[in-house]
């Protein structure tokens, strides 16, 4: 039985408007005229921007009968449970992660995904007790609801607005 899970929803919101409200800051930047060293490191920050809000946007968890699917921007990685060698959790103050060590290379599913205890449900469901370690089930009994990030989002929506409002119509 396949279950995929996504970044929250509201989450989302805030990314796909400060996408939008992006356009017309960077190209105020970049329509007046900067020097050559300036104009790379801000091209190469908007690149970074965008880059890190669609693959935000794009992260996708699949949990699947014989193995956890990973998608990003970077591609898909699909990890055969017969080559996961443990999974744990850990807690960083509002932050729980789930650590999936794979034979060459570990990956980390943070609680900004919806349902993520239902995530961390279905892999102790799934895994047998010597792949599970105790971090797991520590983030099973105790989850955390985590605004930050949303909080965080909506502020750079707000920044955004404010840049506008005070770039193109504080002059007129």
């Amino acid at each position: 039985m396949r279950k995929d899970y996504k970044i929250k929803n509201s989450l989302r919101l805030p990314m796909i408007v400060s996408i939008i409200l992006a356009g017309p800051v960077f190209f105020d930047v970049f329509s007046r005229g900067i020097s050559r060293q300036h104009l790379f490191i801000v091209g190469f920050l908007v690149c970074v921007f965008i880059l890190f809000v669609l693959n935000t946007l794009l992260r996708k968890i699949s949990v699947e009968d014989t193995s956890i699917t990973i998608v990003s921007i970077a591609g898909k990685k699909e990890v055969p449970f017969s080559e996961i060698k443990s999974i744990d959790g850990i807690s960083l103050g509002r932050r729980q992660y789930i650590t999936i060590s794979h034979k060459s290379k570990t990956y980390l599913i943070p609680n900004s995904f919806n349902s993520f205890p239902d995530i961390v449900s279905s892999l102790i469901q799934l895994f047998p007790d010597e792949i599970i370690a105790p971090g797991l089930k520590d983030l099973e009994k105790y989850p955390l609801t985590r605004t930050g990030d949303t909080i965080a989002a909506w502020i750079t929506v707000l920044v955004l607005l404010l840049i506008i409002f005070v770039r193109f119509f504080s002059a007129a």
